[in-house]
């Protein structure tokens, strides 16, 4: 927070903390049955869900896997890559940092207590996770992991500094803008490195284990884009404050959650305009039919098997 100087100024609660089709309810018939003020409210509550959700998997999960890999022959073997590899992990506690922050300035009677209101993971789940974070070099799914979040943020990113507020809610916050700037330009190198990654890691290993982390991608992703509790959490807060909301709280949870089977949806979230580099690279190492169970929009615009267009590392990384 500290390097956005005097950006750091304050929240104004009367604007949105995300572009409106960043939230899932907007993608269903109930946002319209909302009064501005509740989609306000249901905008902000998602803004902060989201940065819940950044702190915990740029914190738990993407420092955590690079943390692993310092210490892999093949990366101590190149100490400049080694070193941005150390920038990073810098660079995502820090952002960890800006997001938390900004949760508690939004909201502080819910982030009195644990920087966590949303996102809850209970003990399997963790187990599984950590010891998935044991063996990345191996189960390289969690790199792949890796390269679908980072761009996806700055799809999300992107999307913040471009909102002019042509929707009923208005331009984002300023502040929050600033903050998506600065994540912005530490994630565009990021993205490079997680390539990179890839191609140490997955593009060395044998048939089998492509074949095995494949699996594992596709079951991982297709559980992390159904909404769950988070999801919930948020619709059953903003009924808390909208009390008149409760006879249609259970039918905009499962709105919502049936966007996951929602085709357009899918394909208008994780598609070759959000994930470009994500699906260059599916493109270079897997057929379609391998992956459109998981990403319908896989064969959109596909370039001809036999010259994908590799992506190559960009000089400063």
């Amino acid at each position: 927070m500290d390097r956005l100087g005097d950006k750091f100024e304050g929240i104004n609660h009367d604007h949105p903390f995300l572009p409106e089709s960043f939230t899932l309810l907007y993608h269903t018939d109930f946002y319209g049955r909302l009064t501005a003020e509740q989609q306000l409210y249901y905008n902000q509550l998602c803004g902060a869900m989201t940065n819940e959700l950044s702190m915990f998997l740029e914190q738990e999960l993407i420092n955590k896997v690079l943390i692993r890999l310092l210490h892999h022959p093949k990366i101590v073997a190149i100490e400049d890559f080694r070193v941005c590899l150390l920038n990073m992990i810098g660079d995502e506690k820090e952002h960890g940092g800006m997001f938390e922050k900004l949760n508690q300035l939004c909201f502080p009677e819910l982030y009195q207590h644990s920087s966590f209101h949303f996102i809850r993971f209970g003990f399997r789940e963790r187990l599984g996770f950590r010891l998935c974070l044991q063996f990345p070099a191996q189960l390289t799914f969690v790199i792949w992991l890796l390269l679908i979040i980072e761009e996806y943020s700055m799809t999300l990113s992107t999307a913040v500094l471009k909102d002019h507020g042509n929707g009923r809610l208005g331009p984002v916050d300023g502040l929050i803008r600033a903050i998506h700037e600065k994540h912005l330009q530490d994630e565009v190198g990021h993205v490079f490195i997680d390539i990179h990654l890839l191609r140490t890691f997955f593009e060395t290993s044998a048939p089998w284990a492509k074949k095995v982390n494949l699996a594992l991608l596709k079951a991982v992703f297709r559980e992390m884009t159904t909404p769950k509790r988070a999801n919930r959490q948020v619709i059953r807060q903003l009924v808390r404050v909208f009390p008149e909301l409760k006879p249609m709280e259970e039918d905009m949870i499962r709105a919502m959650i049936g966007l996951k089977d929602d085709q357009v949806f899918q394909r208008d979230f994780f598609s070759r305009e959000t994930l470009p580099r994500t699906f260059q690279l599916f493109d270079e190492y897997f057929e379609a039919t391998d992956l459109i169970d998981t990403f319908p929009a896989i064969d959109q615009a596909r370039p001809h098997a036999s010259n994908p267009g590799k992506i190559v590392l960009a000089d400063n990384y």
